[in-house]
């Protein structure tokens, strides 16, 4: 359950210690619903945040383009995001991890830089993320929950590109509790091209210490590349050849000279993400 916002007529604390500090208490037997009368409007306030990456990320431009944008509100050392941290990145690595239609934006509340990273490593976040304090997620965390119902972290919300705000939705998580909201954004999944059937049938081995081996499926023959990421987006290997038929393939990613952690492979058909497949290193 989130971190509830408890509103005290007589008290004048400021309103992230109440988000940080109560608890939301659901009855048991009973799921609580969002009101989308309530928790959706069409006048997406804009906002420039800048990533732990130092990436500039503004909204409008962001939905100007077409995109949809999924807002992870969150904080580093709330329980509940914390626990629900890898079905937010099984979503993101759905929907394109990014190449997509969709955009998943990580929203701090008080944190510097240095611990929305560290944050990430240890959860296995790989979306962009600002800080509150150095990134201004503060800023837009005060901007929407003085415009919306806020009752705590984490709070997930999605914007489309017409500025329609589905605010609070998806709670508790799963991972497909996104699609109905994408979908009504118009947003398509590029790993769902029904012409595009490629894939990496197995990495091994997983964790590996050297060399990981892929086999990959192709479909057709064609341009391929498999591309390797980092936790913070960051490619840390590519390789790419032109494979002349449909067919089974081998490609090998050399790993002796990364930290042990978590990294993220990418099949590309073409300028098409196909696949993706998490690969642990440890050494």
């Amino acid at each position: 359950m989130k971190k509830l916002l408890l509103l005290l007529a007589c008290s004048c604390a400021g309103v992230m210690t109440f988000a940080q500090s109560e608890n939301k208490s659901i009855p048991e037997g009973f799921v609580l619903i969002a009101n989308e009368s309530q928790n959706t409007r069409t006048d997406a306030l804009d906002f420039t945040v800048t990533s732990t990456d130092g990436v500039s990320l503004n909204l409008y431009t962001a939905l100007n383009a077409g995109k949809t944008v999924l807002l992870d509100i969150f904080y580093t050392t709330c329980s509940y995001c914390i626990q629900y941290a890898p079905i937010i990145e099984s979503s993101y690595q759905t929907w394109g991890a990014g190449a997509g239609s969709v955009y998943f934006w990580g929203i701090d509340n008080g944190d510097t830089d240095a611990q929305v990273i560290a944050y990430k490593s240890a959860n296995g976040v790989s979306n962009p993320c600002a800080s509150g304090t150095q990134g201004n997620g503060d800023a837009v965390i005060t901007l929407y929950s003085n415009n919306f119902t806020f009752t705590g972290y984490p709070t997930y919300t999605v914007i489309c590109p017409d500025k329609t705000v589905h605010w609070d939705v998806n709670y508790p998580p799963t991972a497909t509790g996104f699609n109905t909201y994408f979908t009504q954004c118009g947003a398509s999944s590029i790993l769902s091209n029904p012409n595009i059937s490629s894939e990496i049938s197995s990495v091994y081995p997983n964790p590996a210490t050297t060399t990981a081996s892929l086999t990959i499926v192709a479909s057709a023959g064609g341009d391929y590349s498999v591309r390797l990421y980092d936790i913070f987006g960051r490619e840390v290997f590519s390789t790419s050849a032109v494979i002349s038929d449909k067919g089974i393939y081998e490609s090998q990613i050399p790993v002796s000279n990364l930290s042990d952690g978590v990294y993220f492979i990418r099949l590309y058909e073409g300028s098409n993400l196909v696949d993706n497949q998490k690969l642990i290193v440890s050494h």
